[in-house]
């Protein structure tokens, strides 16, 4: 955990995902003491944590209130679920398996399956700090301690109450933990509330209610949200064939209630991963969550089915031994590949931001882009909303109706571009200058030129910057196009369309080259006097009611007022903004609503009733009550065995050269010293650094000694 920690604060959060986690944490600070709020930053606008649990981006945000340092505080708490993940699983452990021999070698291949998993699966170590899906980290710690409590709640409805607590957290943390939570606590109830099912429907209840603040307005708004793609994860049919024989020979062997539950959840798992994988359960774009997600947990249980079988090897000590050599094998290879690459910088940001005009931006990266190469994809428009940028680019694709027409506008002007999350429609290049128009931006900013045959703009601007990628200089050149945005206007009168058809409506909408907003043929002036966070002043030129076209997403929190406080009528309109009816000045606010008070109503008294609850029951943390099997008298000499040589092998990595963390991942030549490139997939050092392994296991040799 230590050489993890070292690196991690080494980072500049720059890989990946990092960077938009860091910009929801920045918001979560303007948010703050709210979970959810307006970010006005991307999509030209998005509900931000109505549809993403919000729990980890609001722990930052308020961390850095206090600490008035957004990295600093987005490592506190990365760093802090990193040191508490050991002892949650060490808990969850002791609260199935009796033996110290089979708890150690379940802890020793627990860590083995978060090293070992590559890709973007979300919970390992990988996906974590070479991906940047902390939420998906941030939540598994909870994940243990909750089937630890939840076990213990069994026979102690103290602890009981401190489940509710801790599957709270993970609803409000992270989708698919809490789908995995809810699907052990079933398990859970099978085997082990035989007597105590009133009390475990009193669990599940406290439970929801806890969050209902979150769960009551995600329901309550679910039609805004828009689906995202499900990519089904590969699956070796053999892997699925060895661990099934594993779980079959563990269940005749041990044929305790702790093994069936071991053997019922990692079956439960590996079905949901089988039918994610051929698609028998779910439309691949209907819902905004990543089932395959799920594979992170069928690993995890499979790793404590390994141990189990091989805590009957007679050899005892030589299984310990095994396990450690390919847990000590699976963390040096890890440590590679996650700290592989470390930073990107561009010094000359400033004066980039200087030269972009007033307005809402979008930013076109291709797919062989620098960026991409060096593994920060949402870097350039994620360091324009840290400096206070508007742009249509963003992460959260889920959140918001916006997200598919920023992509497929992206598609239209280069289709290399980079996008992810959701489908986009067929590419017409002749409608981008209408989709420009329709989406209101004030400027693009691309990393290639633009032929002025499909897209009409008013001016243009090139400027070549240094990017800086490990310490290695590269020039990159960004190519600026200026438009004039009409954000309001006032319109005809529109077609009103019923919600059932709005799909296809806005679809049709935005492929038709006649469907486009013109303006009232009076031409009567229309501007954005002023606007901030959660709210517009809009000034019209007329005395005469009229309806007036806004190019701010649509939001049923959304309302709109004349200059005498009177509410005004507000529509969602093409493709995804708002038409309001009104005359002279008028306010659009941006309020909470009634539900969303409601929920929070409901969290905080079922909160307050549980620590009344706890407080009654005096619960406290002495030698537990639960016994799951018999223990064994003394201290087991293989955990003696096991702590010593974890503990030299910690030491040895720690010695770990910084070179692992100074390559280049670009195919581009560097002029750095040692230089580490991936050639057809596989991690290769150049003739320079060939020795290097053979120097890195001397001197874990020398220090073991």
């Amino acid at each position: 955990m230590g050489t993890y920690l070292v690196l991690f604060w080494r980072s500049d959060l720059s890989a990946w995902d990092m960077q938009l986690h860091l910009n929801a944490s920045s918001h979560g600070e303007v948010l703050w003491p709210w979970f959810q709020g307006w970010n006005r930053l991307a999509f030209g606008g998005y509900p931000q944590g109505y549809f993403y649990p919000p729990l980890f981006h609001w722990l930052v945000g308020g961390l850095t209130k206090i600490i008035h340092n957004l990295e600093l505080s987005y490592k506190i708490i990365i760093s802090s679920t990193l040191i508490s993940l050991p002892f949650s699983i060490y808990f969850f452990l002791k609260s199935i398996i009796a033996s110290h021999r089979g708890r150690i070698l379940a802890y020793i291949w627990i860590f083995i399956m978060l090293f070992i998993i590559k890709g973007h699966v979300g919970g390992d170590f990988y996906s974590t700090f070479a991906i940047g899906l902390v939420s998906n980290f941030f939540a598994l710690p909870f994940y243990f301690w909750y089937l630890y409590f939840l076990r213990k709640g069994s026979v102690s409805y103290p602890f009981l109450l401190i489940s509710s607590i801790c599957l709270s957290l993970i609803m409000v943390s992270h989708l698919v933990t809490a789908l995995a939570a809810i699907i052990s606590s079933l398990a859970y109830f099978v085997l082990y509330f035989h007597d105590n099912k009133k009390q475990y429907i009193i669990h599940v209840c406290l439970s929801i209610l806890i969050c209902a603040f979150w769960i009551i307005p995600y329901l309550y708004f679910f039609q805004y949200q828009t689906g995202v793609i499900i990519k089904k994860p590969l699956l070796l049919s053999s892997i699925f064939l060895v661990a099934f024989l594993l779980s079959l020979f563990v269940i005749y062997i041990k044929k305790s209630t702790n093994v069936r539950v071991i053997f019922s959840l990692f079956i439960v798992f590996l079905l949901f991963m089988v039918i994610s994988k051929y698609g028998l359960s779910f439309n691949n774009d209907s819902y905004p969550m990543h089932i395959y997600r799920l594979f992170i947990f069928v690993y995890l249980w499979m790793g404590i089915i390994i141990s189990q079988a091989l805590s009957l090897w007679n050899r005892k000590t030589m299984g310990v031994v095994l396990s450690l050599l390919i847990f000590l094998l699976s963390l040096i290879v890890n440590i590679q590949e996650t700290f592989y690459f470390k930073t990107v910088h561009v010094p000359g940001m400033q004066i980039l931001i200087r030269s972009l005009p007033e307005g809402r931006g979008l930013v076109v990266v291709d797919t062989d882009s620098l960026f991409i190469r060096a593994r920060s994809p949402h870097y350039m428009y994620s360091q324009l909303m840290l400096n206070d940028r508007e742009v249509l680019n963003g992460g959260f694709v889920e959140s918001t109706g916006q997200s598919v027409f920023v992509n497929s506008l992206l598609k239209e002007l280069d289709t290399s571009s980079f996008i992810w999350g959701t489908k986009t429609y067929p590419p017409l290049s002749k409608l981008i200058s209408k989709h420009v128009k329709d989406l209101g931006i004030s400027w693009l900013l691309s990393l290639k030129p633009i032929s002025p045959s499909v897209l009409s703009f008013i001016s243009q601007k090139k400027l070549t910057l240094p990017v800086i990628v490990n310490d290695n200089k590269f020039t990159q050149t960004f190519y600026l196009y200026i438009f004039s945005p009409d954000l309001v206007h006032i319109i005809e009168q529109p077609v009103f369309i019923d919600h059932t058809k709005w799909k296809e409506f806005v679809e049709e909408w935005w492929m038709d080259e006649k469907a486009s907003l013109q303006a009232s043929s009076s031409s009567i002036p229309s501007q954005i006097i002023s606007g901030g966070q959660n709210g517009y002043h809009i000034r019209l030129n007329t005395t005469e009611k009229s309806y007036v076209y806004v190019r701010i997403p649509y939001f049923p929190n959304w309302h709109a007022y004349d200059d005498k406080g009177h509410r005004l009528a507000l529509y969602r309109a093409a493709p995804d903004a708002m038409i309001v009816k009104a005359e002279g000045d008028f306010y659009l606010r941006f309020e909470r609503s009634k539900i969303e008070h409601i929920g929070y109503f409901i969290s905080v008294s079922a909160l307050l009733f549980t620590i009344w609850e706890l407080l009654k029951s005096k619960v406290g943390f002495k030698r537990s009550e639960l016994v799951v099997q018999k223990r064994e008298k003394g201290i087991d000499p293989n955990l003696l065995i096991g702590i010593i040589v974890f503990l030299i092998l910690a030491l040895a990595i720690w010695r770990i050269p910084y070179v692992l963390t100074t390559g280049v991942y670009l195919s581009q030549s560097a002029t750095s010293r040692d230089q580490i490139v991936r050639t057809n997939n596989r991690m290769q050092l150049n003739s320079s650094n060939s020795s290097y392994f053979l120097r890195l296991l001397r001197s874990i040799f020398i220090w073991s000694l």
